[in-house]
């Protein structure tokens, strides 16, 4: 495979080409998103990545509002469950206590050879009563290679 040259910043906010080391794909979900209710799996938002290699960043915030939380469970998958199809894809976040919001985190490399589309999926587990939760995903993927 031809690997292209890297840019050098011009400094002017201009993003990197699409195939270039240092393209950026991102996917988040709507502010407004529901959690699911215990032990449901949901995708929160997608990440379509083109082939190559990749830093994958992201996080996951649960506004437990008045809930306890004790696990939220996040994972990088071409399905729609927890069991992920990558090598460092499910996360367990736990609270993070001075906020309140229970928070899980990615980050791992990955080569994949074909355009591939990713879900973001969660499972939060309550203890207790449930609450009306919110949530939101970001997700992001710098091209390395």
């Amino acid at each position: 495979m031809t690997q292209k040259a890297l840019l050098q910043s011009a400094g002017d906010g201009t993003a990197v080409p699409a195939g270039y080391v240092g393209q950026v794909v991102a996917g988040a979900s709507d502010a407004a998103t529901s959690a699911p209710v215990t032990l449901a799996d949901k995708i929160v938002t997608t990440i379509s990545i083109p082939k190559g290699s990749w830093l994958i960043t992201g996080v996951v915030y649960l506004d437990p509002s008045g809930a306890s939380v004790a696990r939220l469970q996040a994972s990088v998958t071409t399905g729609s469950t927890l069991a992920g199809s990558l090598g460092l894809d499910s996360v367990d976040g736990f609270a993070y206590l001075s906020s309140g919001y229970v928070i899980a985190q990615h980050c791992f490399n990955i080569n994949i050879s074909n355009d591939t589309t990713y879900n973001i999926v969660v499972r939060p587990t309550y203890t207790g009563s449930l609450g009306s939760s919110s949530l939101r995903a970001v997700y992001r993927a710098l091209r390395i290679a």
